[in-house]
């Protein structure tokens, strides 16, 4: 460790071993070129982690691709009892990951590992006493996927537990730190430290202490010149100094200096030493044994030449190659053609199947019908043990080697490949592999979903549905479509096209059909006849609703029986119910890891939240969510969320924070044709533009789409009331009635308490803007009444400040001063800061109290209030309508205000009021 006093003071100080932390680093990356130090330095850190329960992994190249091999590593000593207090789906997930339980139907997915490796490490560090934990592995570049998934999705989520994670990286090799670890982490989570090259000096001491080679200072200045301090390349170097005196010239690429005095040391080697040690090259880490059996002779005392010279390591009991530049010296080294008879050699001698067919592919030199079939039997062993990123790959490998004529082999092997590359994450893949063989009903199902989930708009993708249906024939793929075309026209609004799907998925449910088809098919119908406005038929799921995490019920989340019933429920007002079985899809989707379920579940669960009045729940959700839709990349999950984390936003006055997120829910929305996406987002903003007074801003919002909305269920036309207030707000009195009878008569009809206190309030609104102030106190009462038994407090609230500015209206101002404190108080548990300032503002109003504007001739409340609404642009008939007055009577106050403040026009008030 010569020179590295301040790259140690550094471990220490993040392992904290002198109990002072100075930062929230929770992952420390050593990086650098080949041979700078970087291991030294890790297993430095290693054995310093005094008081660390300690887990190790060293990846070695040519297991990159294998799935979960670093994760095997680093929980190979967890005992069995840890993995055993797992939630069922992910003990049996994690087992087959590590090998401890055989692999079946259905597969792991790679969510349940990831979920059940965050869950051995909450149990190891909460045991004996918290002792913290050591995440350490070394040559990070050589990480395979599967387990680099793992990692990010647990680093993401460790908390305050006591983990420290420690990785050793070469720059250049696949990057230092890979993106599907870092994806997510926030600042300062990550530190990195990258060792410099040695000085002059401690490279002395290098080249002494190693080789007792003491060089004159001219030739110390030479070596670090050409070395730039790398301490292997240093000592490299002196070696070839040293066995051959020849001089170095200091111009000397580093790299080819290398290639050359490497290529020398293992060109000494007898050729036989040479061939055992690419067969080691091709298979880093094999053991003897291994070996043994691959090889014709055997090949203990050619190891031990290499072993000797410098090059290779057997202190495991398994060939390692003393640095990765060596490894790859040998396998340049080597003719292609020997190259490939090493690697059938080695697939001869290996009983790992998969292991197996990655030799028998590298030893082709073109089209092999039988290692084709090898590798495709592998990547479907990979996809059951849950290794879908190495499924993928050796899935592509199939489809390359098969022999052109082959078309079926070919088309089959290429589907399967798109499918394995849709479960990894990479659906633009999988549609790519998948396009030339969609001509069948299936495939063109599979093609639509992949075109779906990357984000296409929904006229490609339901044209693709389209013709899957014109060339289905069976029963259950007929109804898949059907439901997947029938979901489309939902969430586009457009119930006439909905209708023949309907029928047909109607006719299927007659005949018989397999559990799942059933399930589907009972969900689409119970939600098709909720909004069709027949109410909520629970027995049609009742035999479906099973519980999530059972392995049998394998339905998308967005068509399961229990979300659709959540979903119904929620629109109907029935929040409870709603609640919990939204409860139980979200604690399924946890104890599984779904994380691309997470934004569907939570962009319900958040809102019913916010009905219910739990905002600080409902924001905890959201935002849960939100991460989840960003880090899955699909634009629909990102969508609903940002749409639902807006209605958060505005009922706390999150002004800027609610604008951000509705527009961006309504432009992928709009993109994609999603209504549900678009309408609450609009809502939300409409909400929140009318607690600060701007009805017109609000009309803005809903207006494109107060036409589009159904209204056979209030659920689907939360807007209307909305638009109706503004309307109303903005004097356009009979264009508001226009829109709120249709919807007055709907939430009676149903019977949706909520709705009818909606409606209640707009039409008290109404009522007083006519001038038929008792009417309008009589509909509020009842209106605010329903609300209160519908337990939606923001409704209820806001209902009750209506009640109170028409008591202000009537000059019952201890009415209306309670009624702007009850309003208060519940504005207050909410957190709605726009809206507590609503009721100050009519609190004020009630006061009658006269205050100075801009002038010492003071204004009365009235005229300050008129004065700044037409400065603000609106007019006569507008202010009127707002402050439930004549338009004579707001002329009457404007003649005053030009009076008091000495202007004659709106434009002259305006600039005096600085508008």
């Amino acid at each position: 460790m010569l020179g590295r006093t301040d790259e140690l003071a550094a471990i220490s100080a993040f392992l904290d071993l002198d109990g002072a932390a100075s930062s929230d680093a929770r992952v420390l990356l050593v990086a650098g070129e080949i041979g700078i130090g970087k291991t030294t330095l890790w297993d430095s850190g290693c054995a310093a982690a005094v008081g660390y329960r300690t887990l190790l992994a060293r990846p070695v190249e040519s297991e990159t691709p294998l799935g979960f091999v670093a994760l095997s590593d680093l929980l190979a000593d967890v005992p069995d009892r840890v993995i055993g207090a797992l939630p069922p789906p992910q003990q049996r997930a994690l087992r087959v990951a590590l090998l401890r339980e055989d692999a079946g139907e259905p597969p792991p997915d790679q969510r349940s590992v990831a979920t059940a490796t965050l869950g051995v490490l909450r149990a190891l560090a909460a045991e004996p006493a918290e002792q913290p934990l050591l995440v350490a592995i070394d040559d990070l570049q050589w990480l395979d996927p599967a387990t680099g998934r793992v990692l990010g999705f647990v680093l993401r989520r460790l908390g305050s537990l006591p983990v420290r994670v420690l990785f050793a990286a070469r720059t250049g090799a696949r990057g230092e730190l890979p993106e599907l670890i870092t994806d997510g982490l926030g600042a300062g989570v990550v530190r990195e430290l990258r060792p410099g090259g040695l000085t002059l000096g401690a490279t002395r001491e290098l080249l002494f202490a190693r080789l007792g080679f003491a060089p004159s200072h001219q030739l110390l200045v030479r070596i670090q010149n050409v070395s730039r301090g790398n301490p292997y390349f240093a000592l490299e170097l002196a070696r070839a100094l040293d066995e051959h005196r020849g001089p170095i010239g200091e111009q000397l690429p580093v790299p080819n200096t290398l290639r050359r005095l490497v290529h020398g040391r293992v060109a000494r080697l007898p050729r036989r030493v040479r061939h055992v040690l690419l067969a080691a090259a091709l298979a880093p880490g094999a053991s003897i044994a291994m070996l043994d059996a691959s090889l014709p002779d055997p090949v203990a005392a050619y190891l031990e030449t290499a072993e000797d010279a410098g090059v290779i390591d057997l202190g495991s009991g398994r060939v390692s190659f003393t640095h990765p530049l060596l490894r790859s010296v040998v396998v340049a080294d080597a003719p292609v053609r020997e190259q490939r008879e090493t690697h059938r050699q080695l697939a001869a001698g290996t009983a790992n199947r998969t292991e197996r067919a990655r030799h028998l592919a590298r030893a082709a030199d073109g089209p092999d019908a039988e290692v084709a079939a090898a590798l495709d039997d592998a990547a479907a062993e990979s996809r059951l043990r849950g290794a879908v990123e190495f499924a993928a790959e050796l899935g592509e490998l199939a489809v390359t080697l098969t022999p052109p004529g082959d078309a079926e082999h070919i088309r089959s092997r290429s589907l399967a490949a798109a499918e394995y590359q849709f479960e990894c994450g990479s659906p633009g893949r999988a549609r790519e592999l998948a396009e030339p063989y969609a001509a069948d009903g299936a495939t063109l199902a599979l093609l639509a979903k992949y075109q779906r989930y990357c984000g296409d708009p929904m006229d490609v993708w339901t044209a693709t549905l389209r013709r899957a249906l014109d060339v289905a024939e069976d029963d259950p793929l007929r109804a898949a479509i059907h439901i997947d075309l029938g979901m489309a026209a939902t969430n586009a609004g457009n119930m006439r096209e909905l209708a023949p799907h309907l029928q047909a998925v109607r006719a299927l449910a007659a005949r018989p059909q397999d559990p799942l088809t059933t399930a589907r098919i009972a969900s689409t119908l119970l939600y098709a006849d909720f909004m069709a406005g027949r109410g909520i038929d629970e027995s049609l799921v009742a035999p479906s609703l099973v519980q999530p995490s059972e392995p049998s019920e394998r339905l998308a989340t967005e068509v399961r029986p229990s979300y659709t019933l959540a979903v119904a429920f929620n629109q109907a007002g029935e929040l409870g119910r709603a609640r919990e079985l939204l409860d139980r899809e979200y604690a399924a989707v946890l104890a599984q890891g779904d994380e691309a379920s997470l934004p569907i579940v939570l962009s319900v669960l958040t809102r019913v939240e916010v009905h219910s009045g739990n905002i600080a729940r409902a924001a905890d959700l959201a935002e849960q969510g939100v991460q989840a839709a960003d880090l899955s990349g699909i634009p629909a999950a990102i969508a609903f969320m940002a749409s639902a984390r807006s209605t958060v936003h505005a009922v706390r006055g999150d002004v800027v924070a609610a604008l951000d997120d509705s527009r961006r829910a309504v432009a992928i929305g709009t993109e994609l044709s999603l209504a549900p996406v678009i309408l609450p987002a609009v809502e939300a903003v409409a909400q929140l533009e009318l607690a600060r007074g701007d009805a017109a801003a609000a009309l803005a919002q809903v207006a494109p789409y107060l036409d589009l909305v159904p209204l056979v269920e209030p659920g689907f036309a939360r807007i209307v009331p909305e638009g109706a207030e503004a309307l109303v707000r903005l004097g356009r009195l009979d264009e508001a009635d226009a829109r709120l009878t249709p919807f007055e008569a709907c939430a009676a009809e149903r019977g949706r308490g909520w709705a009818q206190c909606s409606a209640g309030r707009v039409r008290g609104l109404l009522l007083a803007a006519s001038g038929d102030l008792g009417g309008a106190e009589a509909v509020l009462e009842q209106a605010i009444a329903q609300g209160a038994a519908s337990t939606m407090p923001l409704e209820t609230a806001r209902t009750v400040l209506v009640a109170g500015e028409v008591d202000r209206r009537a000059r019952h101002r201890a009415r209306a001063n309670a009624r702007f404190d009850a309003a208060t108080a519940t504005f207050a548990a909410l957190g709605a800061r726009l809206w507590i300032a609503r009721c100050d503002e009519e609190r004020a109003r009630a006061q009658l109290h006269a205050g100075s504007v801009t002038d010492p001739q003071a204004l009365t409340e009235t005229e300050r209030r008129v004065a700044e609404l037409a400065a603000d642009g609106r007019s006569s008939r507008e202010i009127a309508a707002t402050l439930f007055t004549g338009v004579r009577t707001v002329e009457a106050h404007l003649q005053h205000v030009y009076r008091k403040l000495g202007v004659h026009s709106r434009i002259e008030l305006s600039r005096r009021l600085g508008r």
